[in-house]
């Protein structure tokens, strides 16, 4: 099995930290994952053998990794979010949205790792809808007003997307959302 170093670096703490979960459990044969955290200005040592992985979430996260990377040799792969993709010009290396980056990562990390069950969910219509409510940033108060439901139901749903898609947070299942309802919707 190949061994691969990789580092996720990034600005929201929170976001950096649902993503590493996402990540891991994509990914559970990834021996060596480092978390950096980063606020503006913070210098960054370059990681000599491995990948970098830089989260960018919003128009400052943009400039901080334009000024974080100018004179960085290495070409780190960039996940950002769809609303600040075109401030992503400046910024050398691959770039991948949010919600496409597990599908670019899978190609670059696959060692005979198979997501067996993840090939076998299916999510019903409401559940595609409350998904793509959740990836739009909305509350479950917010999804049953949406889809004229009860919160009830939409717990029910919630509870259901928890178990499929392997969430312990409404947090972790707003991020595997806001990744995955485009490949889902269809």
């Amino acid at each position: 099995m190949n061994t691969y170093h990789i580092r996720i670096i990034g600005y929201q703490r929170p976001q950096v930290e649902t993503f590493r979960y996402w990540f891991l459990s994509h990914f559970p044969h990834l021996s060596s994952v480092e978390v950096v955290y980063l606020t503006a200005g913070t210098p960054i040592t370059p990681l000599y053998r491995g990948l970098t992985l830089i989260l960018l979430f919003n128009e400052p996260d943009v400039r901080n990794a334009h000024l974080l990377l100018k004179g960085y040799s290495e070409h780190p792969i960039i996940i950002y979010h769809d609303s600040i993709k075109h401030s992503l010009d400046l910024l050398q290396g691959e770039t991948y949205p949010l919600h496409e980056c597990m599908m670019h990562l899978e190609k670059k990390f696959h060692s005979g790792y198979e997501r067996e069950k993840e090939k076998d969910v299916s999510f019903t219509k409401r559940e595609k809808e409350v998904l793509e409510l959740f990836a739009q940033g909305m509350s479950v108060k917010e999804v049953a007003y949406n889809l004229q439901i009860s919160r009830y139901t939409v717990a029910t749903h919630q509870r259901s997307l928890y178990l499929k898609t392997k969430s312990h947070s409404l947090q972790q299942l707003t991020l595997f959302a806001s990744m995955e309802y485009k490949r889902v919707k269809g």
